[in-house]
């Protein structure tokens, strides 16, 4: 009798560590007051792992009991839950999400002698020793200084109408075309630092592109004849861009 006792209580404690261990997919649904959330990250913290919504506001993870699911997006605020044995369960369920508000702050403005200073014409406003002394020597003070590849591009050009020989011997060397390429490389190297600085925790745990082939893909999406419009055009439109070039980079990976 104390032996089938011993064997009952062994196999229901084995049971109950199945249960609070066990992981499963679970389904929802991201809205907020205006419909679905697309492109929203689902982030489980307790695990380390990652998912997003699609097109419909859809998105599917794998979680336990006590794990800590985070809910984020460029105009949401966080939502935090954790996942209760009811959710898991259900294993679905509709998250609520709610829009950030932009307001300015608010300005107030007296009636004080410096309304007058601002309202006077630029024409009006004092010029700088320098300034005087550039426009004295014919020079433009105000002009914006050039960087090193744009100066360099600037000397195999006159400013006058005549073609000059340094221009000629220039565009028969091939230097001005290789000028403006390390002008081009010097641009997308910026872009490509910029992704990797801000997309790379959603690459790798959302997009699920390898951590050890993240520097390649970045490269991969630089060579899009699509990059360069979608990049400055702002995150919202490169969100959208990563999740379509990421599935192109996948395949082409196999």
């Amino acid at each position: 009798m104390i032996k089938t006792l011993q064997i009952t209580f062994y196999f229901s404690l084995f049971c109950f560590e199945l249960c609070v261990g066990q992981e499963i997919t679970i389904n929802g649904m991201i809205k907020d007051k205006s419909g679905p959330v697309v492109n929203a990250n689902i982030i489980n913290k307790t695990k380390n792992t990652g998912s997003f919504s699609d097109d419909s506001g859809n998105f599917s993870i794998r979680v336990s009991k006590g794990d800590v699911l985070e809910f984020s997006s460029i105009q949401h605020h966080k939502k935090s839950i954790e996942i209760s044995e009811e959710i898991l369960t259900q294993k679905t369920g509709l998250i609520q999400m709610h829009l950030k508000d932009y307001l300015l702050d608010e300005v107030e403005i007296k009636k004080t002698p410096l309304l007058g200073v601002l309202s006077v014409d630029s024409k009006f406003a004092k010029e700088t020793k320098r300034e005087e002394v550039m426009k004295r020597l014919g020079f433009n003070p105000y002009i914006k200084k050039k960087s090193a590849i744009d100066r360099k591009l600037q000397s195999t050009y006159s400013s006058s109408g005549i073609v000059p020989i340094g221009l000629i011997i220039n565009a028969l060397s091939g230097r001005l075309k290789l000028l403006k390429k390390q002008k081009e490389l010097a641009e997308n190297e910026k872009k490509m630092d910029y992704i990797n600085k801000n997309f790379r925790f959603h690459i790798i745990n959302d997009l699920k592109v390898d951590s050890t082939n993240v520097d390649r893909f970045i490269y991969f999406l630089h060579l899009d004849k699509k990059f360069n419009s979608v990049y400055n055009k702002g995150d919202m439109s490169l969100i959208p861009f990563l999740k379509e070039l990421s599935i192109l980079f996948k395949k082409d990976s196999l």
